[in-house]
């Protein structure tokens, strides 16, 4: 009883830091009661708790799947039960941050992101909860950090690229960016400062200088250059990198990313600001949605 009372009072203070809306805060910490109140969910409950407290590096999709389980054992949205068990092992993370001495800053920057994910499920879905709760491994599993506006994590290269003196091969290491939705501006003097920060923390293991970043993202689309404003910051970070791959995508499945909503009807999606009007405009002309693979080095 005594560990129930202890990780309920984390999640308390979890939800609190990163400023959970009350409606989720109720939820959530009604979910977790409903799951220590039945036995064989608060037995499985407390099995994954103790599976990544033993080995952060545990099968984390088994992990979902087991949490999956538990939501239909009481009735609750697997949404709901999938953040909820990532709140939870945030306990543990953050020890590990401790032991390890990575900067708190970066667990904090880590972990708003299951935050960015509620807020999205809650648009797309009306649910409190995450819907790509396996997107979460890469940050449990400490390979992926958030450091200021933007997150990175090592990958290998898988292309080969050569310019400017500088050459890659597809096992060369490089710096993967992701950009999450915090709502932060996207600026170019916060991006600068994301790379200058993450070239340093991860120096010894790209052991490269100007150090690789690399980026694979609908955000780099080439045909921003037919139709994205030219003063948004969104074109801004797709001019910053080289484009070295591109695609157009068979179907309008992630415009979820943009208009928060699984409508792909363009007549039917938000147009409430100047870059979500001008991908309405893309695509009542015709246009598809694209994504690039783009490079620069800092």
């Amino acid at each position: 009883m005594r560990g129930e009372m202890n990780v309920r009072a984390y999640i308390c203070d979890f939800l609190e830091q990163f400023n959970y809306p009350q409606e989720a805060r109720e939820c959530l910490l009604s979910t977790y009661d409903q799951i220590m109140e039945n036995g064989e969910t608060r037995a499985m409950w407390e099995g994954f708790l103790a599976a990544y407290e033993a080995d952060y590096l545990c099968d984390l999709r088994a992990v979902i799947a087991g949490a999956d389980r538990v939501a239909g054992l009481i009735g609750i949205n697997e949404f709901t039960v999938d953040l909820l068990i990532f709140i939870c092992l945030s306990k543990h993370l953050k020890a590990l941050y401790v032991a390890r001495g990575i900067p708190m800053a970066y667990y904090e920057k880590s972990m708003a992101d299951l935050r960015y994910k509620l807020d999205e499920c809650q648009l797309v879905y009306g649910v409190v909860g995450s819907f790509v709760a396996d997107w979460f491994r890469g940050f449990f599993h400490l390979t992926r950090f958030g450091i200021g506006r933007l997150q990175f994590e090592i990958i290998p290269f898988n292309s080969n690229y050569e310019k400017n003196g500088i050459a890659l091969t597809p096992t060369s290491k490089v710096l993967n960016v992701h950009i999450p939705r915090s709502g932060e501006p996207l600026t170019e003097e916060a991006c600068l400062a994301s790379y200058l920060a993450a070239k340093e923390f991860f120096k010894d293991e790209i052991g490269m200088d100007p150090c690789p970043f690399v980026c694979h993202s609908w955000l780099l689309d080439p045909q921003f250059d037919s139709f994205m404003p030219r003063h948004t910051n969104t074109y801004r970070f797709y001019k910053s990198f080289d484009i070295y791959e591109w695609e157009i995508k068979k179907d309008r499945r992630d415009l979820w990313r943009l208009f928060d909503t699984m409508e792909q009807n363009p007549d039917r999606l938000p147009a409430d600001s100047s870059m979500r009007r001008a991908f309405i405009e893309h695509l009542k002309r015709g246009g598809r949605l694209g994504a690039g693979r783009g490079i620069l080095f800092v």
